[in-house]
């Protein structure tokens, strides 16, 4: 069985794809994971066979509705088969300390998690502009990778910056502690 995520391997998508798995009780060998990155490849690669489920975000309880995820939904005839809530926490990284705040010039991530974030990252990084990216755990590696100045602070899940080897800046940063957001999986209906 091929289950889709809007994500990649260290994404909070990611962790909902495995607490997904674990409450259908499948076995290790019996699925596979296939890191789609964004709602629209999800839904394509439903559409098209490519895989069997796909699982995406669809509202946050700081954030709101996952525009990315509605937009890709929009008139597409699927069928919901589950959902799962996590808590969310975010964490912000930079390339490594000889990296003062105050130089950050730019924080990187997507866009729902710099909304879940707004009011901590300006009190961090007052000087800093934020800009999206396709997914949180795509930020880090974009760094480390260089296609982004080193003066680039990240938001993320603390597991994918520390994957990436970046220094952590700050745990938990969403503006809330209560940060939730919930997931989808979804299916071709059977009886199409």
């Amino acid at each position: 069985m091929k289950i889709g995520y809007q994500g990649v391997l260290h994404s909070h998508n990611h962790a909902a794809a495995l607490a997904v798995t674990e409450e259908m009780q499948l076995t290790e060998g019996s699925f596979e994971l296939v890191p789609l990155i964004s709602s629209k490849n999800v839904v394509e690669a439903l559409l098209s066979g490519e895989v069997e489920y796909g699982l995406m975000a669809v509202q946050n309880s700081i954030g709101g509705v996952v525009k990315e995820s509605q937009e890709a939904l929009l008139d597409k005839d699927l069928e919901l088969v589950k959902e799962v809530i996590l808590s969310i926490s975010h964490s912000t990284f930079k390339l490594n300390n000889s990296i003062k705040n105050d130089d950050i010039t730019e924080v990187i991530s997507h866009p729902q998690a710099l909304k879940q974030c707004a009011t901590n990252l300006k009190r961090i990084y007052p000087n800093a502009m934020v800009a999206p990216v396709e997914n949180t755990a795509l930020a880090p590696k974009y760094v480390v990778e260089g296609k982004f100045g080193k003066n680039t602070a990240v938001v993320c899940a603390k597991v994918a910056g520390e994957y990436y080897k970046m220094t952590l800046v700050e745990e938990g940063i969403q503006d809330k502690s209560d940060n939730r957001t919930t997931f989808n999986m979804f299916r071709v209906p059977l009886t199409r």
